[in-house]
């Protein structure tokens, strides 16, 4: 049976609640993440209060367990009201240390992905630039956003990745875009950050297989 990746996005302190959910389906493991949220709301931002404080939950399971969670966390935590969170999934074509009895990925489940209505956009950049990727995508039309601060194995070590020095001055911005609006969000980006310089950044686009708590304006 393939797997699953299962991202949920809540506020501080429902990271261990979404765990528990997960474990009740078969899930054992999981990852949490603190960033913040980024919401494009004009009176929010005339309060000073569009910043967020947020969990990002990372989970792998088997497809049926992670459809089963998917349910549960829609009525637990109420994702179906707007500002409460958001889950989604996204195909795995390889993996390694999970202990299923099948262990390869599923081709149809990624060809699936690819046809979703929903993309994520992950941009990593130089710690303090999330705000100008954030101001860039909202001016594209995408309403929200996550800030994971990155880490390196330490501040005196570094190590290249993509020809960039990951260590804990990085911003990490999750954007979810409808799939006709990413080309645009990424030239956007691209122009006023100057990717294509090493070490400006960098940026890579995943599909989304299902999604729950996305709204848009439209």
């Amino acid at each position: 049976m393939a797997s699953l990746l299962l991202t949920t996005i809540v506020d501080v302190g429902k990271g261990s609640k979404v765990l528990k959910i997960a474990r009740k389906h078969g899930i054992t493991g999981g990852t949490i993440f603190y960033g913040k949220g980024a919401v494009n709301d004009k009176l929010l931002k005339l309060l000073a209060l569009t910043d967020v404080k947020k969990e990002l939950v990372l989970t792998i399971g088997k497809e049926e367990c992670v459809r089963e969670t998917i349910e549960d966390l829609r009525k637990c935590l109420k994702l179906d009201k707007k500002g409460q969170g958001i889950c989604f999934t996204m195909g795995i074509g390889q993996y390694v240390g999970l202990h299923y009895e099948e262990k390869k990925g599923d081709r149809d489940i990624m060809a699936k992905g690819e046809q979703s209505m929903f993309e994520l956009i992950t941009v990593i950049v130089e710690r303090g630039q999330a705000d100008d990727v954030i101001d860039l995508a909202n001016d594209a039309g995408v309403e929200g956003a996550t800030v994971i601060h990155g880490r390196g194995s330490g501040i005196h070590e570094r190590s290249k990745v993509f020809a960039m020095s990951i260590e804990p001055e990085k911003d990490v911005v999750l954007l979810i875009t409808k799939k006709s609006d990413t080309a645009e969000v990424i030239q956007l980006i691209d122009r006023a950050l100057d990717l294509e310089k090493p070490g400006s950044g960098v940026l890579f686009v995943q599909p989304i297989m299902d999604a729950i708590g996305i709204y848009r304006e439209d």
